[in-house]
């Protein structure tokens, strides 16, 4: 499976096929061509190996399918009596159960959710080429995925709404930058959640298949967070200890916890939960940790990555830093039948309000009170009698010969 996306996305991702078109004037000439490598470079392995393992004999070495499973899509006739859809309505399963257990476990999975859609959101700006996304669109996706979420919950499923990493990958892969494609994702998606015959025609695809495209596609994800450090000065030993000691107790802690939950005993059986669930999860470990070091460690602005090229950072004349906003209206609005409606139908109060965007994106520049580290700032020494001494980083400018 990986072998096959790496050979179609990489090694052949020039390749294209002609689309020929007839003219009663020219006749037949070519009109485009198609990177049918590049776009299916997914679609393709996953079709062409869930074939070949839906038809394996059974007994065979390579065949994924444990035995006495189905083999394939055509392998049982154990759904023949359910309906092939059926429209899910609120509280078939009953009321939602509230308590303290479950209420904690659920703020630890929305903050790390959360996170990790923010990081999505960006992801996908960088991946598109698209400019950093503003505020009041990561609100507005926020706000969406916990109002899919309590849908979600009302209709008796077991899990939320939240952006997904994988894609992200996949969209690096493909290099499909349309909406179209994600519209239509969504509606098979809403299709297959009616339907229990197409959900078991999805859990025929062998787990292998499942952990090739996740391997594939994590990566991808990874490499655009990592591109981000081309901003900061990646030479410096501060910025080495903070990635490298970020990242590893990232992924150390929440397997220590996995297997010692013993460690956290509050004498409060939710207040436990809640505690275990944010140390078991990496993105909220990596986060505060990286947001800790780097914010009390000291380094200058562009050891950080503080640098007007950051995107959606730039710095004012006034020494202040905002948003870029031209052109993102065209960008992050979102369609006008959706817009139009998600004005009419949600509420004006919050959190509603982060669902009725305003037309135009305002500036969102930084306060007063804004800091760029939650250190104090160094006292200057005046050294040279009444006038103040330069700073620092001006001498040693001045010594580099860097024109300020």
């Amino acid at each position: 499976m990986i072998l096959l996306v790496v050979l179609l996305s990489q090694h052949l991702r020039s390749c294209s096929i002609p689309i020929w078109r007839w003219r009663r004037s020219k006749g037949f000439d070519v009109w485009t061509q198609f990177p049918v490598f590049t776009i299916f470079s997914l679609l393709l392995p996953i079709t062409c190996l869930w074939a070949v393992c839906g038809n394996l004999p059974r007994g065979a070495a390579m065949n994924p399918y444990p035995d006495g499973s189905a083999e394939g899509i055509l392998g049982t006739n154990s759904t023949d009596l359910v309906p092939w859809f059926r429209v899910p309505l609120p509280g078939v399963w009953g009321a939602p159960a509230f308590n303290a257990r479950s209420v904690y476990a659920g703020v630890a999975m929305a903050l790390g959710a959360s996170i990790s859609s923010l990081g999505c959101y960006v992801m996908c700006a960088k991946v598109t080429g698209s400019p950093h996304p503003p505020r009041h669109s990561c609100n507005r996706g926020i706000c969406a995925e916990g109002a899919g979420s309590c849908i979600a919950a009302l209709l008796g499923t077991i899990s939320a709404t939240s952006s997904s990493i994988p894609n992200i990958g996949a969209l690096a892969l493909t290099q499909v930058q349309c909406r179209l494609p994600v519209q239509m994702a969504g509606a098979l998606c809403v299709l297959v959640g009616m339907s229990a015959k197409l959900t078991y025609f999805l859990t025929t695809i062998p787990m292998a298949i499942h952990g090739g495209v996740l391997g594939v596609t994590y990566t991808m994800a990874v490499s655009v967070g990592v591109s981000y450090f081309q901003y900061t000065n990646i030479d410096s030993g501060r910025n080495i200890f903070i990635i490298g000691f970020t990242m590893f107790m990232a992924l150390l802690t929440p397997r220590w916890f996995s297997h010692n939950p013993e460690f956290i005993a509050t004498g409060i059986t939710s207040l436990n939960l809640f505690l275990l669930a944010l140390l078991k999860t990496p993105v909220i470990q990596g986060g505060i940790l990286a947001f800790l070091l780097d914010n009390t460690v000291s380094g200058t602005s562009e050891e950080r990555g503080l640098v007007p090229d950051f995107p959606g950072f730039h710095v004012r004349k006034d020494g202040r830093s905002g948003c870029h906003t031209q052109g993102l209206t065209d960008i992050y609005r979102l369609p006008s039948g959706v817009h139009r409606w998600s004005v009419r139908l949600c509420p004006g109060f919050y959190p509603f309000s982060n669902l009725r965007p305003a037309s135009e994106p305002t500036q969102e520049p930084a306060g007063v009170e804004e800091i760029r580290d939650l250190l104090p700032p160094p006292v200057p020494q005046d050294t040279q009698g009444e006038g103040s001494a330069p700073s620092s980083s001006k001498d040693a400018q001045d010594i580099l010969g860097i024109p300020v």
